[in-house]
C-alpha cells in the first residue's frame, strides 16, 4: 500500500505471485511457468531490483521458488494475457475469495475458448 493507502500496482502483482506459488506448493505442483503483464515485477524477482516493500516481496518469492523442481518467470504482454485479465475482473467483483483449479468460472469460459483457438 501506498502512504495514501492505495496499492501500487507492481506491488500488487508481487502479492499475487506470492499468494499463487503458496498455493501452487501445497497442491505439490513443481513445475511452474509464471507468466504476468507487469515487466517491472519480473525483473524484481529475476534481478532483485526493487526498493521497500517491494524488496520484500520479491525476496520472499525468490525464496519460496527454490521450493519446485521447475519454475520460470517470464514477462507477457498484456493483450497475450487476456484469460488473466478476464479472471481478474470476475475477481474484482466478487467479495469472498475463490479458486477454480478445475472449472473456470462461467464469466470467462468464452475468454478462455477464444485464447485456446487462437493459441498458436
Amino acid at each position: 500500500m501506498s502512504e495514501a493507502g492505495v496499492s501500487i500496482p507492481v506491488e500488487v502483482e508481487l502479492m499475487g505471485i506470492q499468494e499463487v506459488l503458496s498455493w501452487l506448493k501445497e497442491q505439490e505442483w513443481n513445475f511452474i511457468d509464471v507468466e504476468s503483464n507487469s515487466v517491472q515485477a519480473i525483473m524484481e524477482i529475476l534481478k532483485g531490483l526493487s526498493v521497500s516493500t517491494r524488496v520484500l516481496l520479491a525476496e520472499d518469492i525468490i525464496i519460496m521458488s527454490r521450493q519446485f523442481t521447475s519454475i520460470f518467470f517470464s514477462h507477457v504482454r498484456r493483450s497475450a494475457n487476456t484469460v488473466a485479465h478476464a479472471l481478474a475482473r470476475v475477481e474484482c467483483s466478487v467479495t469472498d475469495r475463490y479458486i477454480w483449479p478445475y472449472n473456470p468460472p462461467d464469466s470467462i469460459i468464452h475468454v478462455l475458448h477464444h485464447a485456446l483457438i487462437n493459441y498458436n
